[in-house]
């Protein structure tokens, strides 16, 4: 670099190298000492790469060589916050794949040169010059006099206002009434999507920071898990939908959505690539247990799979991708894998050299542009500094949130997330026929789902998640306990008591499909598998005598039947159609199935005789859904909006159906996919969910702009 100061001029920037600054149109902005000199030396040769040696060579010494990647990686980066560019289309600094940098803007450069030294005069000159100098001074005084006062006259009128710094700001989001199902910030920072539960739907909505209320952009979807994704140019959203599985997106505004590609099923996250080109999505990959990442155009055209994973790889799940901002000529895609959805690793994938590396346990990583990837792990949120352009971690993790999760980061740095706390423990309670809380359940654990209780009443069996997985719990309705049945990493769903009350019956897709297991009920002993197809079972309910197991799946109502002597069940079609059955329940003498379908465009109650089928009968009106028969067979109570209803029935001589009723409200304890209640043998009592503490309004998105300002000042960064 050349010795003699320079004042650089670029823009509406100005770098004054005596004084040691960094100016925007005057005022001073904050840059530290080593971005200063890499960006010196930059403009040194504007126009021309600079390349990491040279940096290196010019800027750190030989002892400081272990830290120069990540050294010279943060000082790009504070200059381009200073400067407000950035690497994805630079105005200033450009990066040279495997080379170095390039300073692009035009560069006005003028040397900063002291006043010439007089030389020696002879006497007759100097006395010459002594008059009218003397003239001159006292002028020049009188005129610095002047100067002087007029400058302090005017100082506060032209005074440089304080350095301009980001400011850290929070708030929060509140969603009424809902819990959030999946969320993202948009690129440019200006919307939030997020998806709640509606009934046996989902709801996709926008909220506009510029606004105070959310606007629903998509109804009644198909899918209860709904991870939505954002396009680069923050125009377009994509999210899932089921019946079949479908990759859908729709615009910001509204308006009608559009299938992008039919998918596998059980989606678990996608991204958009930083063009909008192509899509990451990941998806329980056909035949097998397993989540696989596929890749699919943006226009539409067929998934296919985006690598093969290796041979002791094949049982490993890959879960929530995210593509990386293009820098440095590196295109990288982050992701989680491991045994199990819940149970993840963070990778990075080199997606031209194919390489991955493993950076930290921990699941759904995004990247910030403050050079971090945040990230939940252990019910936290973590924050891992990060190199795009090496895609190699530049430090060691630290918390960001001690409780969060969906978190996502905008490119102007603002970060959102929900907090842990604030979703809400739910606990199990009894309600009687008029809705009156009569008393609790076991304890409280969040996300329970679909209680059924034990033929004699001491205990209910529910599906909750706890440490990122779902499984079998059991309360007692006695005492204030619950323990936990299933520990396998795969999720354990839709359980349901045998008879005799010893067992438990369940849904996992341990073996590669979703299957129907069975498992002593005291947890003494492991799960055996009772039904294996292909396809996807879901049991439901067993005859008082044990032998039939009723459930569905795709758009099919089944049952088991038990074999002569002993040996096993055999599985048969009770109603095969093209449009959603679900929900079956035997009355208490097995002549009957109560189910709920969607054939006339909503979902109603009906009633077929079993196992024969025929004589189909619709219990409900005005909407139904959750069957469930009174012990007695004299009732089949049901779910219509947000009120539990009940139906008076006869079944013999023949099945007559008599005046609805409504029970009591409560629209959240009915909210999901299944029955979401039981009901005692005496059609008395009630259990239901409810939702304790701040859930009870719904969840609360906490926005954080700037986020990294509360970290700036941390050694290790």
């Amino acid at each position: 670099m050349s010795d003699r100061p320079k004042l650089v001029r670029f823009g509406v920037f100005e770098m004054d190298s005596a004084a040691r600054q960094l100016r925007k149109q005057g005022v001073r902005l904050k840059l530290q000492d080593q971005p200063f000199r890499v960006l010196e030396a930059l403009l040194e040769k504007p126009g021309e790469i600079v390349t990491r040696e040279q940096l290196k060579e010019l800027l750190w010494t030989e002892d400081e060589f272990v830290e120069f990647d990540k050294s010279l990686n943060t000082a790009v980066q504070k200059i381009r916050q200073a400067l407000g560019d950035s690497a994805e289309s630079p105005r200033f600094l450009e990066t040279i794949p495997r080379q170095g940098y390039r300073f692009v803007a035009p560069v006005e450069a003028s040397a900063i040169t002291p006043p010439a030294a007089a030389g020696p005069r002879s006497s007759a000159e100097q006395i010459e010059r002594a008059q009218p100098r003397k003239q001159a001074i006292a002028y020049g005084v009188g005129a610095v006099a002047i100067l002087i006062a007029l400058v302090f006259a005017f100082a506060p009128l032209f005074s440089p206002p304080p350095v301009a710094e980001k400011i850290l700001r929070r708030f929060a989001l509140a969603v009424e009434g809902a819990q959030v199902r999946g969320m993202a910030i948009s690129p440019d920072g200006r919307h939030i999507v997020y998806g709640t539960n509606a009934g046996q739907s989902s709801e996709l909505w926008i909220w506009d920071l510029d606004r105070l209320q959310p606007r629903k952009i998509e109804t009644a979807i198909d899918a209860v898990r709904i991870l939505p994704f954002w396009f680069p140019n923050s125009d377009f959203v994509a999210f899932q939908s089921g019946g079949p599985t479908r990759l859908n997106k729709v615009s910001v505004h509204g308006g009608s959505a559009s299938v992008i590609c039919l998918a596998p099923p059980d989606l678990f996250g996608g991204t958009s690539s930083p063009d909008g080109s192509s899509i990451v999505f990941s998806a329980r990959m056909e035949g097998h247990g397993a989540h696989r990442l596929y890749e699919v155009s943006a226009q539409g055209q067929t998934a296919k799979p985006l690598f093969e994973p290796e041979e002791s790889e094949q049982q490993l799940h890959q879960v929530f991708p995210h593509f990386l901002p293009n820098q440095g000529g590196k295109r990288g895609l982050l992701f989680a894998k491991g045994p199990a959805p819940a149970n993840t690793e963070i990778v990075v994938l080199d997606l031209e050299s194919g390489s991955q590396d493993a950076l930290a346990p921990g699941s759904r990583p995004v990247y910030s542009p403050t050079g971090h990837i945040v990230y939940e792990s252990a019910n936290a949120l973590w924050a891992l500094p990060f190199s795009v352009e090496t895609l190699r971690a530049t430090g060691e993790p630290f918390p960001v949130s001690g409780s969060g999760s969906l978190a996502s980061v905008s490119r102007d740095g603002t970060l959102v997330y929900l907090h842990g706390d604030e979703t809400g423990l739910q606990q199990l309670i009894w309600r009687d026929r008029a809705g009156r809380k009569l008393g609790t359940i076991g304890a409280p654990q969040p996300e329970i789902e679909l209680p059924v209780l034990s033929p004699d009443g001491s205990q209910v069996v529910v599906q909750a998640l706890e440490n990122d997985n779902t499984d079998i719990w059991v309360h007692e309705t006695a005492r204030g306990l619950k323990r936990r049945l299933t520990f396998d990493p795969e999720d354990g769903f839709r359980p349901t008591w045998t008879p005799s009350g010893d067992k438990i019956s369940f849904s996992s897709v341990r073996d590669g499909s979703m299957d129907v297991f069975i498992q002593p009920a005291d947890g003494s002993g492991e799960a055996e598998s009772l039904l294996a197809t292909p396809g996807g079972e879901w049991g439901f309910d067993w005859s008082a005598d044990g032998k039939y197991l009723v459930g569905s799946g795709e758009g099919k109502l089944w049952y088991l039947r038990a074999e002569e002597g002993g040996n096993g069940y055999q599985q048969v079609m009770f109603l095969e159609t093209s449009f959603s059955a679900v929900g079956p329940d035997l009355s208490p003498d097995a002549k009957f199935l109560a189910y709920q379908s969607n054939e006339s465009g909503r979902y109603e109650v009906y009633v077929q005789p079993f196992p024969d089928g025929g004589a189909k009968r619709q219990v409900s009106t005005k909407g139904g859904s959750q069957p469930r028969w009174r012990g007695d067979g004299k009732e089949i109570f049901y779910v219509e909006g947000a009120t539990l209803m009940a139906v008076s029935v006869t079944t013999s001589p023949a099945f007559s159906i008599g005046a609805a009723q409504p029970l009591f409200e409560d629209g959240p304890a009915f909210e999901g996919r299944g029955q979401q209640y039981d009901v005692t043998l005496d059609g008395q009592r009630f259990v239901v969910v409810e939702t304790l503490g701040d859930g009870d309004a719904g969840a609360a998105i906490h926005v954080v702009q700037n986020w990294y300002e509360e970290f700036r000042d941390r050694k290790q960064d």
